[in-house]
């Protein structure tokens, strides 16, 4: 997610990266059972939250559905990281990914998918004289 920090808590290596403390996730993650249908495995995913305790299979997998709002799709890059602890040894790997948005959200020519805008509001040119006050367009 964004961030979730509390009060007083050191917060020098920002896990946005962007250097302002913000509260809140924009993703939420939910483990998925191994006997989940491969067609619709976040149908049975369980509780989502701000991270997932998963159990490896024999081949040392686990699965997960990423949760997020439509209006994000294509306009945010996730980070991911997966820590594991064998015999007190602590490894991790993060993966860095678009999210991605649903084929049926961009089928219509005559509807206008949720992620039309930009959650982050409007880029202006250089030098263009902004006013911060203003709130970004909502579609």
């Amino acid at each position: 997610g964004i961030l979730d920090a509390n009060l007083g808590e050191d917060v020098g290596g920002l896990g946005n990266n962007n250097g302002i403390l913000e509260a809140g996730n924009i993703a939420l993650v939910a483990a998925v059972p191994e006997t989940a249908s491969l067609s619709a495995p976040c149908a049975t995913a369980g509780a989502q939250g701000t991270a997932a305790n998963v159990v490896t299979n024999s081949q040392g997998r686990a699965r997960i559905c990423v949760f997020y709002p439509q209006n994000y799709a294509q306009w945010l890059e996730a980070t991911l990281t997966a820590k594991a602890s064998v015999t007190g040894s602590e490894f991790s790997k993060s993966s860095v990914f678009t999210l991605q948005v649903l084929a049926a959200d961009v089928a219509s020519e005559t509807s206008a998918p949720p992620n039309q805008f930009s959650p982050f509001g409007v880029d202006v040119p250089t030098g263009t004289n902004t006013d911060c006050t203003i709130p970004p367009p909502t579609p």
